[in-house]
């Protein structure tokens, strides 16, 4: 099913908006930061997935213009994402949901989402944009209504799509693994799986690590596997990085 691209009034920045606090005045603010470097401030009406504020440096960061962003709104995402991306967002976003209504409510301004999402630039180059989303505004509900998002370059194509939510006061964690965020001190992997990949991560060969492991190359294979699927990555070079990445090993 298309989604219907919104009209140019979606763009309106609402009244009840402009009477607590002038986003376009905190867009004016946040317009000299986007234009150094490659990166870029995005205000986002997320309770009802509109696009408030965003910059021209988002074009310099995936080759598409203003005006088509503007015009495509969140519907922008079919031309730069893959559809597996995009149902991994979306999928991301709902389980983002039920870790910030976990929370109570006059907490929920002080967790940080970090994401990153593949796309596809108008030359057809893949990259990684990261982004760190941070609540900026409650609806009476309690959930997210505006949020501020940090957008920029990833340096690395190594990288498997991953998600963190940051608790900054307490330093607590949560790691999206297997569709879902779990907290950074579960359980993820059994130190046998943590010994496989630090080995691997040291570049110790298979017959090393079969040595010290005492099994055959046919069990270590199944071993690692279980690892790819834990971690929901699909090659051990990736499950070497995200492990890393999410301070496991």
């Amino acid at each position: 099913m298309k989604s219907k691209i919104p009209s140019q009034k979606t763009w309106d920045i609402p009244k009840e908006l402009e009477r607590n606090l002038s986003v376009q005045k905190i867009g004016d603010l946040l317009t000299p930061f986007n234009q150094v470097g490659k990166s870029s401030f995005v205000i986002v009406d997320f309770y009802r997935k509109k696009l408030i504020f965003g910059s021209s440096p988002v074009s310099a960061l995936t080759g598409h213009s203003k005006e088509t962003i503007e015009t495509d709104n969140f519907g922008y995402h079919r031309r730069i994402m893959k559809k597996e991306e995009i149902e991994w967002l979306n999928r991301m976003i709902e389980e983002l949901h039920k870790v910030f209504l976990s929370y109570p409510e006059n907490k929920r301004k002080e967790l940080i989402c970090s994401f990153d999402l593949i796309i596809k630039t108008t030359y057809q180059q893949e990259t990684i944009l990261n982004h760190k989303m941070i609540p900026f505004q409650l609806c009476n509900k309690g959930n997210i209504w505006l949020s501020l998002c940090h957008v920029t370059v990833e340096t690395s194509m190594q990288t498997p799509a991953k998600a963190i939510i940051n608790d900054f006061v307490t330093g607590k964690k949560y790691y999206f693994l297997n569709g879902t965020f779990v907290p950074g001190d579960s359980k993820i992997l059994t130190q046998e799986q943590k010994d496989i990949l630090t080995m691997v991560g040291k570049d110790c060969l298979s017959d090393e690590i079969c040595g010290i492991l005492g099994v055959s190359e046919g069990v270590l294979k199944k071993k690692k596997k279980i690892i790819c699927d834990t971690l929901g990555v699909n090659t051990f070079v990736g499950a070497v990085y995200k492990a890393k990445t999410l301070g496991i090993i």
